[in-house]
């Protein structure tokens, strides 16, 4: 049940920023997009020594997983770890089924009140596809109910070794080598990202990822998404999804204002110390990026590749 829970926790952040959130906000003359890449080394004249920057993504089905001489060398040269999420939160039973409560919706509201009745049948005849029998889920938010759609994705792919996280296999790899560990944001302040998006828009958003999946030749949402990443396709992962304008006016407080914050954060923590961050790649690209944000302050971000 616990990696379970984090499962989906993990999954809905990696699909809330790369295929609903971002890439529709007009860029300035001055930015440039950025090379293919999900290692990036920061240095400037402020720092002792180098740190550097890897894009993760959250989940990613084991056959597609890859981690490269260059992701391991920076890791080996770091003396501390930074992840979006203190991982040795994800390891407290308590502080993980705690979230058990934020993935439901409120009260006694259901799918039936977000939707019509053909648009629930819709979503229910998918679900009954994949097997999963819809009135377990009808008070599950429907965001959570979105990142379940792919068929690469299952729950209990931690459980079996399908699926891998990135941030718990980095997390493992800096305990073996005695790295201390720490986060950029709180379980608590996520869990209020989710909240900010009302449950009707967050229907129409699974109602229009069905739809979008039956249509695509390419596989589901998060299959393309997990092909861009294998590509180390930043900007692409950033553009990839959605003719529509959804989620436009949600960017500033899910993606923009958390970029800056972690801008405040991550200056002292590389002053004297080299520090291995790795937040979702869809944090990286964009004006309003953390690559973008770094390099206006006066650091040098660079590709490893």
């Amino acid at each position: 049940m616990q990696k379970r829970i984090i499962f989906l926790w993990m999954l809905a952040l990696s699909m809330l920023l790369t295929s609903c959130f971002t890439g529709k906000s007009a860029q300035s003359a001055a930015y440039q997009p950025l090379e293919p890449s999900l290692l990036w080394e920061i240095t400037s004249k402020q720092q002792d020594k180098p740190s550097y920057l890897l894009g993760t993504i959250h989940m990613i089905p084991a056959d597609k997983f890859f981690w490269t001489d260059q992701m391991e060398e920076a890791l080996q040269k770091s003396d501390n770890v930074v992840f979006e999420l203190d991982m040795n939160e994800m390891t407290d039973m308590s502080k993980v089924m705690g979230l058990m409560e934020h993935l439901f919706m409120a009260g006694d509201t259901t799918l039936k009140d977000l939707l019509t009745e053909e648009e629930l049948a819709v979503v229910d005849g998918k679900f009954q596809e994949m097997g999963l029998p819809m009135f377990m889920f009808e008070r599950m938010k429907p965001f959570f109910l979105t990142v379940m759609l792919s068929e690469d994705m299952k729950p209990g792919g931690l459980d079996d070794g399908s699926i891998v996280s990135y941030e718990f296999m980095i997390q493992e790899k800096a305990e073996r080598l005695n790295k201390p560990s720490s986060g950029l944001e709180t379980l608590e302040y996520q869990a209020s990202i989710f909240d900010k998006i009302p449950y009707v828009d967050q229907a129409k958003i699974l109602l229009e990822t069905i739809q979008a999946d039956a249509s695509s030749e390419d596989g589901s949402q998060i299959d393309r998404m997990v092909k861009l990443y294998t590509q180390q396709d930043i900007e692409g992962l950033s553009e990839m999804i959605n003719d529509s304008e959804e989620g436009l006016e949600w960017q500033e407080d899910l993606l923009f204002e958390r970029n800056r914050n972690w801008i405040e954060l991550m200056e002292p923590l590389m002053q004297s110390n080299s520090v291995f961050f790795a937040v979702g790649a869809g944090h990286l690209p964009g004006e309003q990026g953390v690559i973008h944000l770094l390099r206006q302050r006066g650091y040098k971000v660079k590709p490893l590749k």
